[in-house]
């Protein structure tokens, strides 16, 4: 073969190459349909399901990891639709309508119109999206005849009765909080008369036979964990559970010629899980809020405690389930995987679980708006003021020390909550630069401690 040849058969090989990655990449899409934002994650793919977000700024899930890997995972269509819960019909035919828009923007996608749909509330938004559920559009009154187009609802820090309730029929997750005062387990449910917690709510409706779960999520506050040591919403759990319903609940094929059909899971077998309300256990991460103790789980067919009872999709999010109870703290997705940091902010306040003015920090900044360039850090610590830096890991540590460098100068040793280490900051030089060196940062799971250096520009 002579040399031009070769080269020819190289490149028409390489040039295969090429197509054949760019031909399996995934080709997303970002927009509006009906005046709402959207995404896909594939538009080369069938659609599985719509996340319909019912939320605000405080607990954005746009752009939120889980969320994404989650859609990745499903190729989901993403919409961010406000739902008024004093009008959950007209909510639920604004989805309708949404769905058909993106059957005639993509013509080549006709199941949009069908998919089934998950609803996600915070706060006030979880009122809206259980009662849409409701409605006679997405959810025969009867969970045996069409149409039933709910494949699951996710209420975030708050859940209500009456005619706020979700269907008997549908998959539903109330993201509690230890510290919260409007979602909390021991928090009544608003307007109920008589009283009733939040957890003696969910127990009585899954003794009703809902599949209905409850997770107690220490550190959020309402809505995004502004006055404690996050400073987001944790979606890991929530990603766990989900995956579990749609890997059991999606239709095997997409339905193209007409709505999906989610099938009634009233007393659903699943698991069960049982535990005890506890305050003032002086423990972390929970200090003295509420948590869960004596926590036990049991597939539904072997369940012989007397206890009432939470229910769960699965084995694995049981288990799962059962950890974050106990420990405070989700395990991580890879557990064979070293341990990572997840997130890394600067609290310049004194208060340490004041969040107003969080910055996050490289490489989990964000880009300045309208540039590919990350943000630069708005160096302001004033002598008198003390800060800290926060971050985050995969999973819980025990142990690591740090130094630092910049305008910034180490105020005490760091300390741990759960899988977050604070390090205490007081004024430094003036330098316009920040560098944080961690060492010796150990996990709880006995993994090998690691080492890591954060660093910023200030503006």
């Amino acid at each position: 073969m002579t040399l031009l040849r070769s080269l020819i058969l190289f490149f028409f090989i390489a040039a295969a190459a090429f197509a054949a990655a760019a031909a399996s990449a995934p080709r997303p899409w970002r927009g509006a349909l009906y005046g709402a934002p959207a995404y896909i994650p594939d538009l080369d793919k069938p659609l599985r399901a719509a996340f319909i977000i019912n939320t605000t700024p405080a607990a954005m899930t746009n752009e939120d990891s889980d969320w994404l890997a989650l859609a990745a995972q499903f190729n989901a269509l993403v919409l961010s639709l406000p739902i008024d819960y004093t009008k959950p019909d007209a909510g639920a035919q604004r989805i309708l309508d949404t769905l058909a828009a993106g059957s005639r923007l993509f013509v080549d996608h006709p199941e949009i119109k069908n998919l089934g749909v998950v609803l996600f509330g915070f706060s006030a938004g979880s009122a809206g999206a259980a009662r849409a559920a409701s409605s006679p559009l997405l959810s025969n009154p009867d969970p045996d005849k069409p149409p039933q187009r709910v494949l699951a609802v996710i209420n975030l820090n708050e859940i209500d009765g009456g005619a706020y309730e979700a269907p008997m029929s549908t998959p539903q997750l109330l993201l509690s909080d230890a510290g919260d005062q409007f979602g909390g387990l021991l928090t009544p449910v608003e307007s109920s008369n008589p009283p009733i917690s939040h957890d003696a709510y969910v127990r009585k409706r899954a003794a009703g036979g809902a599949p209905i779960t409850v997770v107690n999520e220490p550190g959020h506050f309402h809505g995004g964990a502004r006055y404690r040591y996050r400073n987001r919403v944790d979606y890991g759990f929530m990603r766990v559970w989900l995956e579990e319903v749609l890997k059991a609940r999606l239709p095997l094929e997409p339905p193209l010629a007409a709505p999906a059909f989610a099938p009634n899971w009233r007393g659903h077998s699943g698991w069960l899980g049982a535990y005890d309300v506890a305050t003032n256990t002086a423990s972390l991460p929970w200090g003295d809020d509420e948590r869960m103790v004596n926590v036990v789980i049991a597939p539904r067919a072997d369940y012989s405690g007397d206890r009432p009872f939470i229910w769960l999709p699965s084995e694995r999010a049981a288990k799962i389930w059962r950890t974050y109870a106990v420990e405070g703290v989700l395990p991580p997705r890879e557990p064979d995987r070293p341990m990572m940091a997840t997130d890394a902010f600067l609290r310049p306040a004194d208060d340490v679980k004041d969040g107003k003015r969080d910055m996050r920090l490289p490489p989990f900044a964000e880009p300045a708006r309208g540039t590919g360039a990350l943000a630069p850090l708005l160096c302001e610590l004033a002598p008198t003021e003390a800060g800290a830096a926060l971050i985050a890991f995969d999973r819980a540590i025990v142990s690591g020390e740090a130094s630092i460098e910049g305008f910034a100068k180490a105020d005490g040793p760091p300390q741990v909550w759960s899988n977050v280490m604070i390090v205490p900051l007081k004024a430094g030089a003036g330098a316009r630069s920040l560098k944080i060196a961690l060492s010796h940062v150990t996990p709880k799971d006995g993994g090998p401690p690691i080492d890591l250096t954060l660093a910023a520009a200030c503006r």
